[in-house]
């Protein structure tokens, strides 16, 4: 078995560690761990109990280990770090760059659906023959018999929920979050912390709960076009803290001369790895920051950003079929393969997905789901273990890729352990709209941040405002559809213009019936070529 490393902006590193060489990205406590107790053990082993023992650490990690006859290679609970495994008769090859396994040929079917997702799911990516390790799994490799095993050790779903009250509840939420921030403090071990800022609620927890408990070495910073809804209130929050903020501008020629830059590509082929369209949110600013800063070594500034408390405290399973669902009574199973393809399965409306089978086969094959009728709560419970699986771990997670292109050490305090584990078990009618995560908030309300302060973050800003009232009338005079189409032209100069300037107006206007509101669709296009191209290139 072949083990390739790329270290080039990926964040991983090789130790030796009691004579045994390993590979590892994030949290090297929690690989050390593994290593020191199944070192030396026979597979059956290693089989038996490894998948608990990765389950129980803490932090986000990943690691690819050589135990002489034995290869490991596993990823955290939400894939926090990718890895890749290849087969060729019987040999397998695995690397934590997709690049370094001679992928050649794409595989089509991952091309339509990266296209209408802006990411693959399962374990195929856009290569034939090379695969992904998911979200929660661990893979096994004999160098003696050449066989090789996939361990999934978990699963963001449980068919059992608390039964207890919601005063229990949130004692229990706070009982975790206390937990994960005491830990925090500790690994930061005073090193500068810098907040992406928004004027949404996870940032602005994180910021409160750090300042709470007396780390202060902090920065933030905000960015998208100016005058947008999230940066003002991120300044309010940062201002009122007395927290230093910086605004970085996502203007339309700086947008436009970042996205055709050679280091936009660069940091695309690194972050995509051949299964996503990378996550931009951040890219532009850490472009802007790094180069203000000008450091050699970022050794002392960690990232910490609000990834993924709107999805884990359940606001995603509003909308989309789930929204009116009653968790006592039972619905057919068809109603969550509806869900996600109506939610996920829309970026480019060319390819006619209504009417490819294999989307729904993909869907049921990766959250397990059998044909038949399920209670409200399962329902909601199997749609939120696909986007975790998938969008979250896939796309939004992946976005911790911005701090790995620069060599900026990351935390994600809102998928900790304790944080998935509390969740997953929470009953649907707490999720809807947030209802216990705000609730823990409101209790709380640090700095009177979150109690009555419930700060409106609008699509348009400016003179961008004026499109509300003009599509009322639109709607009034012409119907809903007109009105959305007004919407889809006007998002050209909303709240993300910034991800239209690369491509301009009129190509907008041009594709509005390929690509609709959402540049993503264009974005999966523009990978795909850029792939080509550099293969065509070697």
């Amino acid at each position: 078995m072949d083990i390739r490393i790329d270290y080039d902006f990926l964040a991983w590193k090789k130790i030796i560690h009691e004579r045994i060489p390993f590979y590892y990205a994030g949290n090297i406590n929690s690989v050390v761990t593994i290593v020191d107790k199944y070192y030396g053990k026979n597979i059956e082993e290693i089989s038996h109990s490894i998948g608990c023992t990765i389950n129980n650490l803490t932090g986000n990690f990943s690691s690819i280990l050589d135990f002489g006859d034995i290869i490991i290679a596993f990823t955290d609970r939400v894939r926090s770090y990718p890895v890749f495994y290849k087969i060729d008769s019987g040999e397998v090859a695995v690397s934590n760059s997709i690049y370094n396994l001679g992928g050649s040929d794409f595989d089509e079917i991952s091309v339509s659906e990266i296209r209408s997702t802006k990411y693959v799911t399962g374990k195929a990516t856009l290569y034939k023959n090379i695969f992904q390790l998911q979200a929660g799994e661990c893979l096994i490799y004999s160098k003696l018999t050449l066989d090789y095993s996939i361990i999934k050790y978990e699963r963001y779903f449980s068919d059992q929920v608390f039964d207890f009250n919601e005063s229990r509840m949130l004692e229990s939420l706070s009982s975790s979050v206390d937990s994960i921030f005491t830990r925090l403090v500790s690994d930061l071990n005073g090193r500068e912390v810098w907040i992406p800022l928004s004027g949404g609620l996870d940032s602005r927890f994180i910021l409160c709960k750090l300042l709470s408990y007396g780390y202060d070495r902090i920065k933030t910073f905000s960015y998208g076009p100016k005058g947008n809804h999230d940066a003002k209130w991120a300044k309010y929050v940062a201002n009122k803290l007395s927290v230093p903020w910086e605004f970085i501008n996502y203007s339309r020629k700086s947008s436009y001369n970042f996205f055709w830059s050679e280091k936009r590509k660069e940091y695309w082929k690194m972050a995509s790895n051949g299964c996503t369209v990378p996550f931009m949110a951040d890219e532009q600013a850490m472009h802007y920051l790094t180069e203000k800063y000008s450091a050699t070594d970022y050794s002392d500034i960690v990232v910490i950003n609000g990834q993924s408390g709107d999805f884990i405290s359940g606001d995603h399973v509003c909308g989309n079929h789930l929204l009116e669902l009653d968790p006592y009574k039972t619905y057919d199973s068809e109603i969550v393969v509806n869900a996600i393809i109506l939610k996920h399965y829309g970026l480019n409306k060319g390819l006619n997905i209504n009417n490819q089978d294999w989307i729904e086969g993909k869907i049921i094959d990766t959250i397990g789901l059998k044909p038949g009728r399920y209670t409200g709560e399962l329902i909601a419970k199997y749609y939120e273990l696909w986007e975790m699986s998938e969008r979250q771990s896939k796309h939004v997670v992946n976005g911790q890729r911005s701090y790995d292109y620069y060599g900026i050490d990351w935390f994600l305090p809102l998928w900790e352990k304790e944080m998935v584990d509390f969740w997953k078990k929470v009953p649907y009618k707490y999720k809807i709209n947030q209802n216990l995560y705000k609730k823990y908030l409101r209790s709380n309300n640090w700095f009177g941040l979150f109690d009555g302060f419930n700060p409106s973050v609008w699509q348009w800003q400016g003179v961008g405002m004026a499109n509300i009232p003009i599509a009322k009338i639109i709607e009034l005079v012409s119907g809903q559809n007109t009105k959305n189409k007004y919407y889809e032209l006007a998002g050209y100069f909303g709240r993300y213009s910034h991800n239209y300037a690369p491509f301009g107006l009129m190509k907008h206007i041009r594709d509005i019936d390929i690509y609709g509101k959402n540049p993503w669709g264009r974005y999966a296009d523009q990978l795909l070529l850029e792939l080509k191209k550099g293969k065509n290139d070697d």
